[in-house]
């Protein structure tokens, strides 16, 4: 086949194997690659009501078979796997260089399964791939973890162009908050699968690919791409997002008191500005392929927070300090925590030490809105997996249950919620109907201004669904309000020699979505209509609900 490597890398930790095995070709036909390949494996092969830190869970990383080509965007590496957050089947998009590096080295997935016996690292070099100890990394930040492993590469150049994904000690402990992080990227949407990798004693992967993708018609391709680099250059959306990433929203967000401050409780009072955010943006860095380069960060390349973690680790905490939330977000990154849901805990345990019911708890940190020097204290008392950290370990709507105040949770679906959609209806929308919870990456329809209310519905479905095609193609879903459907298709096609038309593809990331529920519906996880909270539930939401249920023809 072109575009697809053809293989997968089965990795049983359990027994200490490896091996290469096919995919069969008509996998690839229905769910492409990437998120529907590796949701696909998932729901086949692991049980709904299997438990998340169990050895019976899998984790699946999966490419696209744009991934790795050289396509516009085509940088998007799907891992996917049972969430302990959550309960629910979760697809993070590990970005950067991760994913190309794993095609280059041969694979189109890796399928996790088993428990190591004691700490590893999964160690890939084109055919050659083993299990190897990893003992010494236990403890250690990620930033540790990635120097560590490549200064045990005898060939300092060759160290370089490995690509590491790995967790902190919070994925050690098993905290359902910890995420996944790669080349010092936090990987987005991945809270949960870091308790994951622990559990399973997989402290990282470190991969290093030199083979060839074959394409259908390189020269097609070569220009298809060079087409879509120029239309790039012409669009005003992509270079608009380029310039100022998911804090495009930022004014939107404003306007419509969509930033709340501590907790929920208190309105947004302008002390953070876009221009004093912008001022500590020193330079972007862009993922594999992409021209879009909207990734922002220091100028020795450490990355920044993107709205949604600035808003949780900031506002919602009552911190307005723009360098003290990227100080928050550093450590969250080296420690391997979500920044959204850890920030969401720490100001849903600041608001019940506002009620009173901290007394048993024994904290040594007295949890403050507005205190910032509290909530680095807290957040390494979290990231290291203190004694006494593991309640808060487990997120915001456990924290809450635990103390008995469960009407505090703001979330959806047991996932923390950061911004206030009272007047966002399309927002709320997108995020009530979302399979894995609170996450704007299964559709991000905050881009969308001015849509008429009857028309909310269809359009957050079609964003949905068009979302979770690219994704299984290996596409990042921050492109889809610039490029049209048709530019990746082109590429598809000079890449496959397989032709699709936009319809085509909308149904394969309708049977995505289709089949995300389905698991979690049978996981018990629980998908009624009414999955807003109440105090930021936009006015007649029910009536859009009813309407976006009807079009996807669920119950």
């Amino acid at each position: 086949m072109f575009g697809w490597q053809g293989k997968a890398l089965r990795v049983d930790l359990g027994k200490g194997e490896v091996v290469s095995e096919e995919i069969k070709s008509e996998i690839y036909l229905n769910f492409l690659g990437g998120k529907g390949l590796g949701i696909n494996i998932l729901s086949s092969e692991v049980a709904p009501d299997t438990d998340p830190l169990s050895p019976e869970n899998k984790i699946i990383i999966a490419t696209g078979p744009l991934t790795g080509t050289g396509a516009s965007s085509a940088s998007v590496c799907a891992v996917v796997t049972k969430s302990a957050l959550t309960n629910t089947l979760i697809s993070a998009q590990a970005k950067l260089y991760f994913g190309a590096e794993l095609k280059a080295a041969g694979y189109d997935a890796i399928i996790v399964e088993g428990k190591a016996e004691k700490p590893v690292v999964l160690f890939i070099k084109n055919d050659e791939a083993s299990l190897l100890p990893a003992e010494h990394l236990i403890g250690q930040n990620t930033d540790a973890v990635e120097t560590l492993i490549k200064l045990s590469i005898h060939d300092p150049w060759e160290a370089r162009e490995f690509r590491i994904l790995s967790i902190g000690p919070a994925g050690e402990k098993h905290f359902p908050i910890a995420a996944l992080v790669t080349d010092g990227f936090l990987i987005p949407n991945s809270v949960g699968i870091g308790a994951v990798f622990g559990s399973k004693n997989l402290k990282a992967i470190a991969v290093r690919g030199t083979k060839d993708v074959f394409l259908h018609d390189g020269k097609v391709f070569v220009e298809r791409v060079l087409e879509s680099a120029k239309d790039f250059s012409q669009n005003d959306k992509l270079k608009t997002f380029s310039n100022l990433s998911t804090y495009l929203s930022f004014e939107t967000l404003l306007k419509a008191n969509g930033i709340p401050c501590c907790y929920f409780t208190k309105p947004y009072q302008v002390n953070l500005s876009l221009s004093e955010i912008k001022n500590l943006w020193e330079r972007e860095r862009g993922c594999f392929s992409c021209p879009v380069a909207c990734l922002k960060a220091t100028q020795k390349g450490k990355f920044l927070p993107e709205i949604d973690a600035l808003t949780a680790l900031g506002p919602l905490c009552g911190i307005h300090d723009v360098s003290a939330i990227f100080d928050a977000y550093d450590l969250c990154v080296k420690t391997g925590l979500d920044p959204v849901e850890t920030g969401a805990t720490l100001a849903c345990l600041m608001k019940l030490g506002e009620e009173g019911v901290l007394e048993k708890e024994n904290l040594e940190i007295e949890p403050k809105f507005g205190d910032k020097e509290a909530l680095l204290k807290l957040l390494a008392f979290i990231g290291k997996g203190e004694k006494g950290s593991s309640t808060l370990g487990k997120g915001a709507y456990q924290l809450s249950q635990h103390l008995q105040k469960p009407d505090l949770f703001m979330g959806v679906k047991g996932r923390s919620i950061c911004f206030d959609v009272t007047n966002l209806p399309y927002l709320g929308l997108q995020y009530a109907t979302s399979n894995t919870g609170f996450t704007y990456l299964s559709g991000p329809t905050f881009l969308d201004k001015g849509l008429k209310r009857e028309e909310i519905p269809g359009k957050v479905k079609l964003v949905q669904d068009k979302t979770a095609a690219l994704e299984a193609m290996g596409i990042c879903p921050y492109v889809t309000d610039g490029f049209a459907l048709d530019v990746f298709l082109s590429m598809f096609q000079a890449a496959t020699g397989i032709e699709l038309e936009e319809a085509d593809l909308l149904k394969i990331g309708e049977a995505i979505c289709n089949l995300e529920r389905e698991f979690a519906q049978k996981a018990g996880v629980d998908l009624g209509t009414g999955t807003l909270p109440e105090k930021i539930s936009p006015s007649g939401f029910k009536e859009l609900i009813d309407k976006y249920y009807q079009l996807r023809g669920w119950k």
